[in-house]
């Protein structure tokens, strides 16, 4: 279930506390763009969600395949307690809307690009300018900026202002 580059990420947002009033950090998941890219090319409904992504393809240890297999279906029965409590229920979905599509590299990125014109927003940060670093136990998960769009949440421009560098000082010749 790998997805490369574009795997949901998880940008804090306030929100306010139940208990005190006072708004607090709360983790929100990024829109996953694949999923997105599927409802869209596919025309499937807004409820509709993915359950299991594939990686297709030829694997050179560097792309990780060539396209993505998306299974999914709208699942609308969510577990009320226990450790998976809000999580979605797989075995009670509603199996009419079942849907198994791929999607290759080169049509995800194209409507990457189209997104980005569309949303003014860097889709490996969402927006946010920030992107997974690590996590632990004792500090939890820990962000740093987005190297794509440099920090900023807003997608490079083409013409070469405030793109972030993508060749090395050693390739060029002194």
């Amino acid at each position: 279930m790998s997805e490369g580059s574009n795997s949901c990420g998880v940008s804090a947002q306030s929100t306010v506390d139940a208990q005190d009033g006072a708004p607090s950090p709360k983790p929100v998941l990024r829109e996953n763009t694949r999923e997105q890219h599927a409802r869209e090319l596919f025309g499937l409904p807004p409820e509709w969600e993915w359950n299991r992504m594939q990686r297709l393809g030829p694997f050179d240890g560097k792309r990780n395949g060539t396209a993505t297999l998306i299974e999914g279906a709208v699942c609308s029965v969510r577990y009320t307690r226990g450790p998976r409590k809000g999580a979605a229920n797989w075995a009670k979905r509603d199996r009419s809307t079942d849907f198994i599509c791929t999607i290759t590299d080169a049509q995800h990125e194209a409507w990457l690009a189209q997104w980005e014109r569309d949303e003014g927003r860097c889709h490996e940060c969402a927006g946010s300018g920030d992107t997974f670093a690590s996590w632990s136990k004792a500090e939890g998960r820990k962000t740093k900026p987005c190297r794509r769009c440099n920090g900023t949440g807003q997608p490079p421009s083409r013409d070469g202002g405030g793109t972030p560098s993508t060749t090395d000082s050693r390739d060029t010749p002194a």
